[in-house]
């Protein structure tokens, strides 16, 4: 006989599963239906412009949150507070080099985009990374209705937006600015209600831990997508984007396979 609380453990695994599956499922298929609406209605520099958004803001955040959402999921919350805690001052200028050294690249070196939509991009890099977080938190406390409603509901703006957009008049800046506004809505109905969970502490070093999940995450990003950045950096934006076109779709595979489209 199992008790309930191994009744409990043999379902979660599974019903993390069909979260994740869910998730993907809806991520994908929003993902594919823009990706082809903004090739056939955007211009090439627009859509050039549309892609690098994306690549900045997906790259970026995979960077700056340096394995932190798999962090909170493999160890009791408890145990993350009181090791950052223990370490504040290394963790402070650790998430500051992260963070701040890639966004004043966007904002002072990055000269494709004017600077409301470098400012309005690195706003939208930092509400992201909060999502993310408050997504893995939900996760962690088997949230996962909440998770998939406000996904859902995200996934339904985000397409409906860009239909709007791209038929009735597109413009980067102000997609930015609805993207943010999206995401603040998503963060604060994904961390409603979430008690804080401090219970449990115990003396684990979970700095090495955290050092290997996030050097494998940012490393797996780098060798997917250095090749590009060195490609922008050499060569103009329709050029760069010219070689993307007829992949696309595979390009929104990859993001998602790898856990970089982060809506």
């Amino acid at each position: 006989m199992y008790t309930a609380a191994q009744k409990s453990e043999a379902v979660f695994p599974l019903k993390r599963y069909l979260l994740l599956a869910a998730n993907n499922i809806i991520k994908l298929s929003v993902q594919l239906i823009v990706i082809y609406l903004c090739a056939h209605k955007l211009s090439l520099k627009d859509y050039a412009l549309y892609q690098t958004v994306w690549l900045y803001v997906n790259v970026l955040s995979v960077i700056a949150l340096f394995g932190l959402p798999n962090l909170i999921l493999a160890y009791p919350t408890g145990n993350i507070v009181f090791w950052l805690r223990k370490n504040k001052l290394a963790v402070v200028v650790f998430f500051i080099g992260l963070n701040v050294l890639p966004l004043l690249y966007l904002l002072f070196i990055e000269s494709n985009f004017s600077w409301q939509a470098r400012g309005l991009l690195a706003l939208l890099v930092i509400v992201q990374n909060v999502s993310v977080i408050a997504e893995a938190r939900a996760i962690k406390l088997e949230l996962e209705k909440r998770v998939v409603r406000a996904n859902l509901l995200y996934a339904i703006l985000f397409l409906a937006i860009h239909i709007f957009l791209l038929y009735y008049g597109y413009s980067l800046p102000l997609l930015l600015v609805i993207l943010v506004i999206l995401q603040i809505v998503k963060t604060l109905f994904l961390s409603r209600s979430i008690p804080a969970q401090v219970a449990g502490l115990q003396p684990l070093n979970l700095g090495k831990q955290w050092l290997y999940l996030g050097l494998g995450e940012v490393l797996g990003v780098i060798y997917k997508w250095l090749d590009k950045w060195l490609i922008l950096y050499f060569i103009s934006l329709t050029r760069f984007i010219l070689p993307l076109l007829p992949w696309s779709l595979l390009l929104s595979l990859v993001f998602l396979q790898k856990g970089l489209i982060a809506f």
